[in-house]
């Protein structure tokens, strides 16, 4: 009899059959990583002017027409008034243009009569069209863009649900297949969707897969891969999520149009199929189902892809330590809940879950609408992303997950401030893409943090109830940056207190480095009897740790 791990590595270890794999799920987290972000640029509000439906008769009369036609505020033409002409009859205006020649034409009302515009002129430097020039989000309508993220979050929080049920349930290989053909089929909808409306539902909809590709591929080629190498697997595929972003940043800046941009970054999921034909079915899996035979095979066609030899097709069994306990959902929450400190350290991880992610995608949402060229801003950013997950696992390693953690926090959050502060549009895109790589650090120590302060019988549920408190954090960051139509400091300024706030609240963590993973609830409670975190309750000049009991 045969340890699974022991199996893989006799089937080759880390051959050809496991590197085909990763490299795919790489492909898919890009495409995860350009669809999450999409907005940046099919939201993209551009520079725009009232347009009056006198212009071509003005055009006839003077070069600098549009003044005769929109006034201007602050110096600049209107976005969102024009004057109330009826008709060019009438009244005699005259103006001066840039050219020093007096031009006019007749109206037949006051020019200071002005009316709310309904139609717009945008300019096109960036991108040729846009959710914003389609469906004219401008003026009192600018909201709508920062909801259409949000809609998409909300369908990445189900999907996920709906993702980790249907692969634990089905397989890996058919979760594979129903994200691929979901993701194809709502990016190809949203990409033909005519209304505001229809766009937000189905981008809504287009958010159940958005996600979901990282998520199953992740597991399922940590799940393929002996111990030896899953770390540099998880990095591999973690890391590939940030290039998505530099994907999206060269897509959208070859094709400038959103729809086109949104087949680009949807359409390429239909390798999945080739995933649900090729790909072996998660071994591991097929063990936790008890199918040890269908399991046997998968072993024996990894080895005859990696060209390994096997010397024999023993059955294999899971050993205790190789499988995480299923304990059942309703009993999970009652050891999550009802143990005092395993209670209150999830809610702490709540808080830093929910911070971290509202803080990660502000500032990455808002990248293209930082100073300097909007799609090298993304490709910086994606690349100070990229540079922070591959430190981070020394750092962690180096400083402990508590205090990179905290100080990867409390950094980005100085730095959103500062942003307000300084107030100079080079030094601040140089400050938020220092958030940014800030913040990444930390989102990546969360993970960490988790897999190592549950026990194992609670793990896979209480890290999952994180998880979902990033979906809600990602569901409100739009709805901060949205502060910005009343205040353009409000946005940098929420998102820098909240980082702030979870940088001391991540104190209140016992320290997991060098810590054993915990099996029990016992095991759990004695982590924070014995490092209740720095900034334990202080009551009279005293420190108290409120874990004392927890075993009874």
């Amino acid at each position: 009899m045969k340890t699974l791990d022991e199996a893989l590595q006799e089937a080759g270890g880390f051959g050809i059959c496991q590197i085909v794999f990763v490299t795919t799920a790489t492909i898919f987290t890009i495409l995860a990583g350009a669809n999450m972000g999409a907005s940046i640029y099919e939201a993209y509000a551009p520079p725009s002017t009232c347009k009056s439906p006198f212009e071509i008769e003005a055009s006839k009369i003077c070069t600098d027409y549009q003044q005769l036609l929109v006034p201007t505020e602050d110096g600049k033409l209107s976005q969102c008034y024009r004057y109330n002409y009826m008709n060019i009859t009438g009244e005699l205006v005259s103006y001066v243009d840039s050219n020093g020649t007096s031009c006019g034409f007749q109206v037949n009302s006051s020019t200071t009569d002005v009316i709310q515009c309904d139609d717009w002129e945008y300019d096109q430097t960036v991108m040729s069209s846009t959710i914003v020039t389609d469906f004219d989000l401008v003026c009192g309508s600018q909201w709508a863009g920062y909801i259409s993220q949000s809609a998409l979050m909300v369908g990445v929080g189900f999907g996920n649900i709906l993702t980790g049920y249907v692969s634990d349930r089905f397989g890996r290989r058919l979760a594979i297949l129903i994200i691929s053909i979901g993701l194809c089929v709502t990016g190809g909808l949203l990409s033909i969707t005519q209304t505001y409306v229809a766009y937000s539902i189905t981008r809504a909809a287009l958010g159940l897969f958005a996600f979901g590709p990282f998520l199953v591929l992740f597991v399922h080629a940590l799940e393929l891969s002996v111990p030896k190498y899953r770390s540099a697997v998880a990095q591999a595929i973690e890391i590939s999520f940030p290039f998505g972003f530099a994907f999206l940043s060269l897509i959208s800046y070859l094709l400038r149009d959103w729809r086109h941009v949104q087949l680009a970054i949807s359409l390429p999921a239909a390798l999945g199929v080739l995933i649900w034909w090729f790909a072996p079915e998660s071994p591991r899996w097929l063990m936790m189902k008890n199918r040890t035979d269908e399991a046997d095979k998968v072993i024996a066609r990894i080895a005859r892809i990696n060209g390994a030899k096997m010397e024999s097709r023993e059955q294999m069994k899971l050993m205790s330590e190789e499988s995480e306990s299923n304990t059942e959902s309703s009993n999970a929450f009652n050891l999550v809940f009802k143990t005092p400190s395993i209670r209150s350290a999830t809610l702490r991880m709540f808080y830093n879950w929910f911070a971290v992610s509202c803080v990660y995608y502000g500032l990455t949402m808002n990248a293209a609408a930082l100073s300097g060229d909007p799609f090298i801003n993304l490709l910086i950013n994606a690349a100070a992303e990229a540079v922070a997950v591959v430190i981070t696992i020394p750092l962690v390693n180096i400083c402990g997950r508590r205090l990179t953690g905290s100080v990867s926090e409390v950094s980005a959050g100085l730095l959103c401030i500062a942003i307000q502060i300084i107030s100079h549009p080079t030094a601040s895109t140089v400050l938020a893409i220092i958030g940014k790589f800030a913040i990444s650090i930390s989102f990546s120590t969360m993970f960490i943090t988790a897999s190592e302060l549950y026990p194992t019988e609670i793990r896979n549920f209480a890290t999952g109830l994180c998880s979902s408190m990033a979906r809600v954090g990602g569901i409100v960051s739009p709805l901060i940056a949205m502060t910005g139509l009343i205040s353009e400091e409000l946005p940098y300024v929420i998102f820098g207190l909240l980082a702030l706030l979870a940088g001391l609240v991540i104190l209140s963590l016992p320290e997991t480095k060098g810590v054993p993973l915990p099996q029990t609830i016992a095991d759990g409670v004695d982590i924070f009897e014995k490092d209740p975190g720095l900034c334990s309750t202080i009551r009279n000049g005293h420190c108290l740790r409120c874990c004392k009991g927890d075993r009874d």
